[in-house]
């Protein structure tokens, strides 16, 4: 089999040589009405006229982002030490959604019979959404795991100044977790 592939400014030839102890070489009288061989289809010719494999497509795919929360309303503040104290609001946030409920309470602790505390520091900015959540202290991490997982994704009615606008406020909830 002798294939001829012109390609651009090189050429290529490739014989079959499995019968043959002899190294053929293409004539310079080529017969123009050569019909070309296509070769190999998962093969193509490079840019140094040699045959290279066609590189492997590979898609990803990317795992399901969360949404990200909506901007934190203005007056939002920048730093910790600038949000307010929920004891300077004339109404502190109320926690809406979200909630920890019985069904959340760590199956293995249950089993065990142990009670938990968790007492956290909660950043609420002025639309009621959780921006941060810090641990002030807790007796097992995987009580602490269920009130951080769930606070962060709690909704809040938002704490208002003495104006009756809503403001970004930090507040220190405890949680316990008791068998009955």
């Amino acid at each position: 089999m002798i294939m001829w592939w012109k390609n651009s400014s090189f050429s290529a030839i490739n014989i079959d040589l499995s019968g043959s102890s002899l190294l053929l070489r293409p004539s310079k009288n080529i017969n123009k009405n050569l019909k070309l061989v296509n070769p190999d289809p998962d093969w193509f010719i490079s840019e140094n006229g040699k045959f290279a494999a066609l590189p492997v497509k590979t898609t990803v795919t990317a795992a399901p982002v969360e949404p990200a929360a909506p901007p934190c309303p203005a007056p939002c503040p920048d730093n910790p030490a600038d949000w307010s104290s929920v004891g300077a609001t004339s109404r502190r946030p109320v926690w809406l959604d979200g909630l920890i409920e019985e069904s959340d309470y760590p199956k293995e602790l249950r089993a065990q019979g142990k009670e938990g505390r968790v007492k956290v520091e909660v950043y609420i900015d002025a639309s009621g959404t959780v921006r941060d959540v810090h641990v002030i202290d807790s007796n097992d991490s995987r009580f602490t795991a269920v009130v951080t997982d769930k606070l962060k994704k709690a909704k809040f009615s938002p704490a208002m100044d003495k104006d009756g606008k809503p403001i970004a406020v930090h507040m220190a909830i405890p949680i316990i977790f008791e068998l009955h």
